[in-house]
């Protein structure tokens, strides 16, 4: 639950970007969750004041500090969506994401209508933030500038 939401405030988009921080916190730890404690009221208390564990220190400082952003407490400091398409970094593993994964290269498979990648990491972030961040929003993603050739081969 976002710190709005504990907050009591309503639900925006920025919820959903927190969201994704923490799946992206998760990913890179290792299945370490940014937010745990014993108690609810202890756990609410970190998610309000964005008291997590650093990200491991094998990612690069780039992909540490989008994860920051999208775990902001304060939702109107964290990226939207689209600032997250823009965002360089982001863009440049996205786009070699799409590359490898439509390309007829052996390293990318096709499995349940995904695309699977290799277990390598893309610039120092996980390669699997870019397939959550990547393969669920091709459309929004072609209205940011991204190759449609590049992305034919996705669902």
């Amino acid at each position: 639950m976002s710190p709005e939401l504990i907050a009591g405030q309503p639900y925006t988009y920025a919820s959903d970007v927190w969201a994704l921080g923490c799946i992206a916190y998760e990913l890179a730890s290792g299945g370490v969750r940014a937010f745990e404690s014993d108690s609810l009221p202890q756990l609410m208390c970190k998610v309000m004041t964005g008291d997590y564990p650093p990200v491991p220190s094998h990612f690069s400082r780039q992909f540490e500090r989008i994860v920051a952003a999208m775990l902001d407490p304060d939702p109107h400091e964290r990226p939207t969506a689209g600032a997250l398409l823009r965002h360089q970094f982001v863009r440049t593993n996205c786009e070699a994401w799409l590359a490898e994964s439509s390309s007829s290269s052996p390293r990318a498979s096709r499995s349940n209508n995904r695309i699977r990648l290799p277990c390598s990491t893309h610039a120092g972030a996980h390669p699997a933030f870019f397939n959550i961040l990547c393969a669920t929003r091709m459309p929004l993603m072609s209205s940011y500038g991204f190759s449609s050739r590049a992305s034919s081969g996705l669902p």
